[in-house]
């Protein structure tokens, strides 16, 4: 008999596996579900309160703080109720409503919080909970860099085993959540010279897989269902030394293996135990003699009666995620989920957060991470979600305009002393900002001919610490090849930034072609409808993103509430904007090469174009904007622009309406006549934005504008 609830964590029993097809192996599982508190955590819960008792870090009446999937959470709050400590929880919302009534009832305080962020995120459930125990003082436990954690499996699971198998194991098969079980074997299997391979199982998405197969992380880590095990990164006490292979297990294969373990050896178990016998029969079948094979269900399968054992749910779910996403979905619903929690609306559009602070109920508490609209903002944190999907980036942030974000990079990663090496043909404002803001600094920039890649890797010197890419080029249209200048870029540890105002994420991807850092002027074609100033940056790399959304927030270059909205506004209709654009510039750009009034037309999409090729390959479209050189003088310029009708002769681009204007007057005004004239742009360049009017329309007013010079 025991004396307490806590005298029967562990010593649960070992069954074999016999009616799957198991090859030549023989394959075990321990029923870590028969620990009281239904899973393998309630180990470790027992360990880290008791070694944090032992370090004098707590007392009884303390409160404990832990970010958990759940299970950890129960198994603390088993050891807490039998030691009288009070008990928060951080936990993200996809988790089965089966844990978190398991743990209100036991009366835990619990939080959630969202799953779709990542680390860095103040909403991510690690960085909220450490938040959290900053500012209330609660004892933060930290499974994933507890030593208690491994210490458990160390002292308890492997000796179980060991014991339980008469010392005759050739390998285990398990999963890494906080990675306390794979450490804690590891080092007891070490510890007593066993020639046991350690076989990692680990959910489709998760970065763990792949590290152990390739030595190291090459892709961005996804989303699964499955709960309890998998990572977006490494945890800091994790030991892969004796892991010898490492599978990755879909989410359908994880429920439908453990499914099949219920009805073939009635063992009632929770999603992650069906990725891990997944892996284990996948490891059996592949061996060509014979051994003996252990592992685990982790934790009871009455936690996921409402999801893995719940067909409508999983009808429902795999329909939705078995569909790809395409643009304009993500367009429309990125960031802009409705909201069905208690005390939500389900707004379909993203309303528009006003107010410039936010009340918490408790001192210490900010409510759902926000505190000042500056620093975090519901409305503009729904556009930011949106822009880095549509850039296929991580991280996205929205600014006050383009030129505020510019600044913001530059602060961010540049210092006195440091080179940035940019291409010749840039925007005007971005030279000016260069050349008579940072220039005071002791910044230096040098301007380069970026189609030809010698040019770049020549001015390439031990200072250099940024080249800066517009491509398209703003006014003349030249490419640059992003791929090979990234490539060139990460040789010499030197940041690539891709100003991808003019193609936008429809028709570019500079991220995905390897540059470390995009830019928008969202004002443009990403806003679409020439009514809000804004600015946007995306990046996969959490280190740049947390500069630039300190520098950002210490700077104050934040978009407002209300033009975020508009901004999200205008994202909806961005694909069917860009298409028409493009179609209408295809045919004005025929229609300027055939005009014996114009000398020169500039146009990736036009075979006479330098890059053409390279457009053909990079590029997904050639985009709305176009440039020519007009035959005669600067007054001739004059004259063709002052008398067209549907073109406004006005700065800017990338509206419904067509725009155009004369960047030795206009746009690029501000750049020294000499240095124009040496980056190609003449006194009688124009540059045209092609709106989404009738190309016919468009066609007509240009020929009547030509016959009057």
């Amino acid at each position: 008999m025991a004396n307490n609830i806590l005298e029967l964590i562990g010593n649960t029993p070992i069954v074999e596996l016999t009616k799957f097809d198991t090859g030549k192996c023989r394959l075990f599982m321990k029923l870590e579900s028969f620990n009281p508190g239904g899973s393998i955590k309630d180990r470790i819960g027992l360990s880290m309160i008791n070694e944090a008792e032992k370090q004098g870090k707590i007392k009884k009446g303390d409160t404990i703080i832990e970010a958990t999937a759940g299970n950890t959470g129960i198994g603390l709050a088993l050891v807490a109720i039998a030691k009288g400590y009070k008990l928060k929880l951080v936990i993200p919302d996809k988790m089965s409503k089966e844990k978190v009534s398991h743990l209100r009832a036991m009366g835990v305080e619990i939080i959630m919080t969202r799953s779709d962020v990542g680390k860095g995120d103040p909403e991510y459930y690690q960085d909220l909970a450490l938040s959290i125990a900053k500012k209330t003082g609660a004892f933060y436990i930290d499974q994933f860099n507890n030593k208690a954690n491994p210490f458990a499996h160390e002292t308890t699971t492997g000796p179980e085993i060991w014991e339980q198998m008469n010392k005759d194991l050739d390998a285990v098969v398990l999963g890494i959540g906080s990675s306390g079980t794979i450490t804690g074997l590891t080092s007891f299997f070490k510890k007593i010279s066993a020639n046991v391979d350690i076989i990692l199982s680990d959910p489709k998405g998760s970065i763990l897989a792949e590290y152990i197969e390739k030595g190291k992380i090459v892709s961005e880590a996804g989303s699964w269902l499955v709960e309890g095990i998998g990572e977006d990164f490494i945890p800091s006490i994790c030991d892969f030394s004796l892991t010898k292979k490492a599978y990755s297990v879909s989410d359908e294969e994880s429920f439908n293996t453990a499914k099949e373990l219920l009805m073939k050896e009635g063992v009632f178990a929770g999603s992650s135990t069906g990725t891990l016998l997944c892996a284990a029969l996948k490891y059996c079948r592949e061996q060509k003699e014979s051994k003996k094979v252990l592992t685990f269900a982790c934790d009871t399968g009455d936690k996921y009666l409402s999801k893995m054992y719940n067909e409508s749910w999983i009808n429902e779910t795999f329909l939705n995620n078995n569909k790809q996403e395409g643009f304009s979905t993500r367009a429309i619903h990125a960031g802009e989920k409705p909201d069905f929690r208690e005390g939500a609306t389900g707004d379909v559009v993203k309303p528009i957060h006003l107010a410039t602070t936010f009340a918490r109920k408790n001192v210490d508490l900010p409510t759902a991470g926000y505190e000042y609209t500056r620093s975090l903002n519901p409305t503009r944190k729904a556009l930011e979600e949106k822009l880095a999907s549509l850039e296929k980036a991580k991280y996205g942030l929205a600014f006050a305009s383009g030129l505020a974000a510019e600044t913001a990079i530059i602060h961010s990663f540049i210092k006195p002393g440091d080179h940035i090496i940019a291409c010749d043909d840039l925007y005007g404002g971005t030279k000016r900002l260069f050349n008579s803001v940072f220039s005071d600094y002791k910044i230096k920039t040098d301007y380069v001919d970026a189609t030809d890649l010698k040019n770049i890797e020549n001015s390439i010197s031990d200072d250099t610490k940024m080249i800066w890419l517009e491509t398209p080029t703003n006014p003349l249209l030249k490419l640059c090849d992003i791929e090979q200048i990234s490539k060139m870029a990460k040789k010499h540890n030197i940041l690539t930034i891709v100003d991808n105002t003019f193609l936008t994420p429809f028709y570019q991807n500079p991220l995905q072609l390897g540059a470390d850092v995009v830019i928008h002027s969202s004002t443009k074609y990403i806003g679409g409808h020439s009514d809000v100033l804004g600015g946007a940056v995306m990046t996969f790399d959490e280190s740049l993103y947390q500069k630039l959304k300190f520098v950002q927030n210490s700077t104050g270059s934040v978009l407002s509430p209300f033009d975020s909205y508009l901004t999200m506004r205008g994202i909806k209709t961005l694909a069917l904007r860009m298409e028409k654009h493009n179609r209408n510039a295809i045919k004005i750009a025929d229609f300027l090469e055939m005009n014996g009034k114009v000398s020169k037309v500039f146009y990736p999409g036009l075979k006479t174009h330098p890059q053409n090729d390279l457009a053909k390959t990079m590029i997904k479209g050639f985009g709305g904007m176009i440039s020519f050189v007009i035959k005669g003088d600067v007054n001739s310029a004059k004259t063709f622009l002052e008398n067209l009708n549907y073109f406004a002769l006005a700065e800017s681009l990338g509206g419904v309406e067509s725009l155009i204007e004369i960047p030795s007057l206009m746009t690029h005004a501000s750049v020294a006549k000499k240095e124009r004239e040496k980056a190609g742009i003449s006194d009688t360049l124009i540059r045209m934005s092609v709106g989404i009017e009738d190309a016919n329309d468009l066609i007509n007013d240009l020929k009547q504008a030509f016959e009057k010079i």
